[in-house]
């Protein structure tokens, strides 16, 4: 007899790194010194959860001259990224760690961007294959970076990028094959497929929406599945109904008390984002 041991391989993992000024908080007119003065650009903490719900580690990289020159200390700067860490947190994301290069541009270290230094330190953390690492940020330090090191590249119009729009030409000094997004939340859009998700009632249908997903429903009049709240959800384009129970693996159509899952429970005909998820990881 022959014994035949079975392994099961293990996935690698899906890293993004973002630079922090301009693609998760407005630059402002100046360095960012206290916990303060530290604010999210809207829909970017979100994107984050929605990247780690789908099963992606997110590292934050970025240039801190200002601790080189004294205009702030680390205290100061542990404040502002733990401010960072609770929103993101508030929302339903985590953010791996942040890696910061502390230097002035005159002191000619390896870690500051477009050096590609302090990205290389965080693949050689994490184990990862740098070429399948998705490099995004709104200035092109961190794109050269990116380059330098071999990475996917994705730059947000936002931030040092403003001004520019997707689907026009790439300005000189960014990398060649870097792709342009409107937003962070646009590049997460385009990173993620669609997975829809099945609900019955208002709460659950705002839930699996602030997910960011489109929200399938079994098929029937929207006024025989849904409530007034729903209603209200769907006109005003915060979910869309685009499937029906087809197109994820549950009996069609979901009864109360027919799952045994968590989400449903007897006597109550809602199906929500959770039970969903049960069915449909990464949703």
């Amino acid at each position: 007899a022959r014994l035949v041991v079975l392994t099961r391989q293990t996935p690698p993992m899906k890293l993004a790194i973002l630079d922090r000024d301009g693609t998760l908080n407005p630059m402002g007119d100046d360095y960012i010194t206290s916990a303060d003065e530290w604010t999210a650009v809207p829909g970017a903490l979100e994107a984050i959860a929605r990247l780690n719900h789908a099963g992606w580690h997110v590292v934050v990289a970025t240039n801190q001259p200002g601790l080189g020159r004294g205009l702030f200390d680390v205290m100061a700067l542990n404040a502002i990224h733990a401010k960072l860490h609770r929103q993101v947190a508030a929302v339903g994301g985590r953010i791996d760690a942040v890696f910061y290069c502390p230097h002035a541009a005159d002191e000619n270290c390896s870690c500051r961007k477009p050096a590609p230094g302090l990205l290389e330190q965080i693949c050689d953390r994490y184990g990862v294959e740098r070429n399948e690492v998705r490099v995004v940020g709104s200035c092109e330090a961190h794109l050269q970076a990116g380059a330098a090191l071999g990475a996917q590249l994705h730059l947000v119009c936002t931030g040092q990028s403003a001004a520019l729009r997707p689907g026009g030409a790439l300005p000189a000094g960014l990398p060649a094959g870097t792709q342009l997004h409107a937003s962070l939340a646009d590049f997460v859009d385009q990173l993620l497929p669609v997975a829809p998700g099945f609900v019955f009632d208002a709460g659950a249908l705002a839930r699996a929406a602030a997910f960011g997903r489109d929200v399938g429903a079994v098929p029937g009049p929207i006024t025989s599945a849904y409530s007034s709240g729903a209603h209200e959800l769907l006109s005003s384009g915060t979910a869309r109904i685009i499937t029906g129970a087809h197109d994820i693996q549950m009996p069609e159509p979901p009864t109360a008390g027919s799952l045994n899952a968590p989400g449903v429970e007897p006597g109550r005909t809602d199906l929500t984002v959770e039970t969903v998820r049960s069915y449909k990881p990464n949703l």
